[in-house]
């Protein structure tokens, strides 16, 4: 399913796509149960000649921002004219015809 129920956050690339899917999780990573805590899993759905592929990258961005620690105040969404280097490069950029979008979490000195 979709992350939630009016759609999902997702990333094309071409003629390939992924989207984050969320479902309810039975416990934490160590197998523990969190009492009166809902606890969800992340997970990315990929379609297309290259859906594997792009499912893993966003999947990997997902795991580093986890690692990290990060929380959704640490991400940036900048919209940049097509054409145009965005500066600091970003870590996920969709290109469209007329703009990109660019992601980009703070760094660990920020």
């Amino acid at each position: 399913e979709p992350m939630y129920r009016w759609g999902s956050m997702a990333v094309a690339d071409r003629d390939t796509f992924a989207y984050l899917t969320m479902r309810n999780a039975s416990g934490t990573p160590d197998g523990k149960s969190v009492p009166r805590k809902r606890v969800y899993e992340l997970g990315v759905c990929g379609y297309g000649p290259r859906g594997a592929d792009l499912a893993g990258r966003v999947a990997e961005q997902i795991h580093r921002w986890d690692r990290n620690g990060r929380s959704l105040s640490d991400i940036w969404i900048e919209v940049h004219p097509a054409g145009t280097t965005p500066r600091p490069p970003g870590h996920l950029i969709a290109r469209k015809h007329h703009t990109q979008v660019v992601v980009r979490a703070a760094s660990a000195t920020s």
